[in-house]
């Protein structure tokens, strides 16, 4: 629905073009169809809704709607500038300006209806409950997010207590080993047969595997590691 001319101060001035030919009344929301002709947005709509094939109501050349668009700035700054009164008029304000800057006086108009103020006020408390409740939301997911996050990092730093505990250990059993095999080796007599040979070799690996085994022992005898040994065994 298109904008009364009476509430524009020089009603005789407003051009034709600026006229919706639908509902007769200045434009609103304007938009132009291909052949470049001016309707109401909303007055457009209701009237291609009528029928399956649409046509101009202007010329009745077939409506394209992939032709309809906003016009051109000329065709908005003609009714930016034309100077209207205060929608409040009857109730008192004297307010006349360019129909651009109608916005801005309005929504300060101290001659407003008591029911569009009511209508502004009960919009605002349902804008406001509706922020409300999506910080609560969002409130909720932070502290589940913070609380993961803090559950994360205390696991992060138990896992890297258990790391130092692993390499000291293992770098302590180690030194030993090198310094068992200098010891023996410094005692070892050379042997001419095979058989002292394969004996040798043999207790080498005897050796290795009770090294292996008592590694395990003394691992699995740690403190540190009690619960994540209880848990690999099925504990």
């Amino acid at each position: 629905m298109g904008t009364d001319p009476d509430l524009f101060v020089h009603p005789e001035r407003i051009s034709r073009e600026l006229i919706c030919p639908i509902c007769t009344q200045v434009l609103e929301n304007p938009v132009q169809t291909a052949d470049e002709h001016l309707f109401c947005e909303d007055e457009l709509l209701e009237w291609m809704s009528r029928s399956n094939e649409p046509t101009c109501p202007v010329t009745g050349n077939k409506l394209d709607p992939d032709g309809i668009r906003k016009p051109s700035r000329i065709v908005m700054n003609m009714l930016g500038e034309l100077e209207r009164y205060c929608d409040n008029r009857s109730e008192g304000c004297e307010w006349t300006g360019e129909n651009e800057h109608l916005r801005n006086h309005a929504k300060g108009c101290t001659f407003r209806r008591r029911e569009d103020m009511v209508n502004e006020i009960r919009r605002k408390d349902e804008k406001i409950e509706t922020l409300r409740a999506k910080v609560e939301v969002l409130t909720k997911q932070v502290r589940k997010e913070k609380a993961r996050s803090e559950d994360l990092a205390n696991e992060l730093l138990m896992c890297n207590r258990k790391l130092k505990v692993y390499d000291a250990f293992f770098d302590e059993s180690n030194g030993k080993e090198r310094d068992e095999k200098r010891g023996s080796g410094g005692s070892k007599q050379p042997s001419s047969s095979s058989s002292s040979s394969s004996s040798s070799s043999s207790g080498a690996g005897r050796d290795q595997s009770e090294s292996a085994l008592q590694k395990i022992l003394k691992l699995r005898a740690l403190q540190s590691f009690g619960g994540d040994e209880g848990k690999d065994n099925g504990v």
